[in-house]
């Protein structure tokens, strides 16, 4: 009876450690999950956090408008802003976003504001879905004069 117990509690124990060890590192901020192992049942990609100037690749951006956020003079005078609205000019959050260079994916996350401001050489493609609404996309320069780029999807219904 006492070798079964110290059995049973031996397989217990290796179950829970190999679990603990089987853990992925979380990807870096405002970019997708990895679909494996432990994480090959996340769904879609993950928010970027709100207001933190995210920095790689050459490129930097920022997921951010809202309260008093959009006059953080930090986020003045971006070369690109892009902003999510509808048809009623109504702003949005929660759209998801591919921004792509050359057609390399710089970025794939969804911004819970209603800008998405990017800095950096060269043409961006941005693509931006919301709620099943046909995607919008958008060619632009992130270097050079500040400029506006809107993404606007059609109004739901219960907008």
């Amino acid at each position: 009876m006492m070798v079964s117990r110290f059995l049973a509690c031996t397989a217990l124990a290796m179950t829970f450690a190999g679990t603990a060890f089987a853990q992925e590192a979380p990807p870096p901020p405002g970019t997708a999950a990895p679909m494996s192992g432990n994480n090959a049942m996340a769904s879609g990609p993950m928010s970027a956090p709100m207001d933190q100037v995210i920095s790689d690749g050459g490129v930097q951006t920022v997921c951010t408008g809202v309260g008093s956020a959009k006059d953080n003079p930090q986020f003045q005078g971006w070369p690109a802003q892009i902003e999510f609205s509808n048809e009623g000019t109504q702003y949005l959050s929660g759209v998801h976003i591919v921004l792509s260079q050359n057609g390399h994916v710089l970025r794939d996350t969804v911004c819970n504001g209603p800008w998405f401001l990017v800095k950096g050489d060269g043409m961006y493609q941005v693509k931006g879905s919301f709620q099943g609404m046909r995607d919008k996309t958008q060619s632009f320069s992130a270097s050079g004069a500040h400029k506006r780029v809107v993404l606007q999807f059609a109004k739901a219904p219960n907008q």
